[in-house]
């Protein structure tokens, strides 16, 4: 058998296809030389010159061309290639295709879905993905994670400005509604001022108790001088009680720009207390786990500050939604 040259194949990892190989000068019994020796086959129709283990994304990128070109990657598979960072994958790696065919064909943990709204896709990490809206509705259709996952994910694409509130509402009206709660739940959570499911929860607990006034959600504390003195993630304005949800998932490490991120989220609490505010620390897993103890705290030390606002502080409240300074 003369020597063939596997095509290298820009943004296809290694991988070439049974068409691109044909093209290339393969036959069929030279593709099946090559599985019987030193290559493999890891989908029908895609193939390796090589029998090395395969990571899970590029096996993603397999999947593309297993699944054709004119298909897009959706669900949770697409949200991580957005950016997300995601707590849970599907075991199942979906795309979308407005083909013609049986309604969804299935191999080796991938799906192949036929759609009457093929979504307009852009290709992130050499797949086509479908934007975060369509992703986001797909995985909570389809129950690739739990509904707490998918509300957090997204008030996380909408306050990273991944998508829009008026996107999504597009497409969940598009979808039909059903099993779209999660979704739904993380939008209206957005819209009352929330920029993480911490504090969406946070935001609940204390609309729901009758002992606390209303806590303002993310509002830009400034100066006299028009200062930037914080964003905190809740905040009483008659007390002068500022509310933060400390999360090793945001606080932890190391930031873009290189500084520490617990440090400067210690710094910026202290930039609360050097104007005379009074600043409650609590965590997400206090919140989840043992929340009428925070409560009960957070009651007391508002009934303690009550009326002892510092006069120094103004309020904004249409800051946009977006990283907090600090």
């Amino acid at each position: 058998m003369p020597h063939l040259r596997f095509p290298e194949i820009d943004g296809q990892r290694g991988f070439a296809t049974t068409s691109q190989l044909l093209a290339a000068g393969w036959t069929y019994s030279a593709l099946s030389h090559l599985v019987a020796t030193t290559g493999s086959r890891v989908l029908p129709r895609v193939y390796l010159p090589h029998q090395s283990h395969v990571d899970a994304d590029d096996i993603t990128v397999a999947g593309w061309l297993w699944a054709g070109h004119d298909t897009a990657l959706t669900g949770t598979r697409a949200l991580a290639r957005h950016g997300l960072a995601l707590t849970a994958f599907s075991p199942i790696t979906r795309f979308l295709t407005r083909r013609n065919g049986r309604n969804r064909e299935t191999i080796h943990g991938m799906e192949l879905r036929r759609t009457r709204r093929a979504p307009r896709a852009s290709v992130r990490d050499d797949v086509a993905v479908a934007p975060v809206e369509r992703a986001l509705v797909d995985a909570a259709r389809y129950k690739e994670a739990s509904a707490r996952d998918l509300t957090g994910w997204t008030i996380a694409a909408l306050q990273r400005r991944l998508t829009t509130l008026d996107r999504l509402d597009a497409e969940v009206t598009a979808s039909g509604w059903i099993g779209l709660g999660a979704v739904t739940d993380g939008c209206a959570a957005f819209r009352r001022g929330a920029w993480s499911l911490p504090e969406a929860t946070l935001g609940t607990l204390v609309a729901e108790d009758p002992r606390f006034p209303r806590m303002l959600p993310n509002p830009r504390l400034e100066d006299e001088s028009g200062v930037l003195i914080g964003r905190p993630d809740g905040y009483f304005e008659e007390e002068g009680v500022v509310v933060q949800v400390h999360s090793r998932a945001f606080h932890d490490g190391e930031a873009p720009d290189g500084r520490d991120r617990w440090n400067a989220t210690v710094q910026a609490d202290n930039r609360y207390t050097a104007v005379g505010l009074a600043v409650i620390g609590v965590t997400p897993t206090a919140l989840a786990e043992s929340p009428t103890r925070f409560l009960d705290e957070l009651a007391a030390t508002l009934v303690t500050h009550r009326g002892r606002a510092p006069k120094g502080v103004r309020v904004v409240l249409d800051a946009p939604p977006g990283d907090k300074s600090g």
